[in-house]
């Protein structure tokens, strides 16, 4: 074998060794990464002013007149609500029990 022969083979084992020490290293810090990178994004989140909505919702006097005519519209709503949130349960519930 030559010296260069040596050389190149040294060369190799050197470059496949550090890049073993290179992913064990990274492996390491990645957690550490991680939770640096959440605690930055949630206290820039915090101290960040929060944008202007785009759209807005906003309703004519004409519709707002039709459920300002309805009586006890509140009452309504909140039933209509409950009704729909007991049919998605019950829907849920023979989901569950078909499976």
């Amino acid at each position: 074998m030559t010296i260069l022969q040596l050389l190149s083979d040294f060369g190799i084992f050197l470059s496949w060794f550090f890049a073993g020490v290179k992913t064990i290293f990274i492996s390491i810090l990645a957690p550490v990464s991680f939770i640096f990178n959440l605690l930055k994004a949630i206290m820039g989140a915090l101290f960040l002013t929060p944008p202007n909505p785009s759209i807005s919702y906003t309703f004519t006097q004409d519709i707002l007149d039709v459920f300002n005519t309805i009586p006890s519209w509140s009452v309504v709503s909140s039933v209509l609500g409950a009704i729909i949130i007991f049919i998605i349960g019950i829907a849920t519930f023979k989901l569950l029990l078909h499976s």
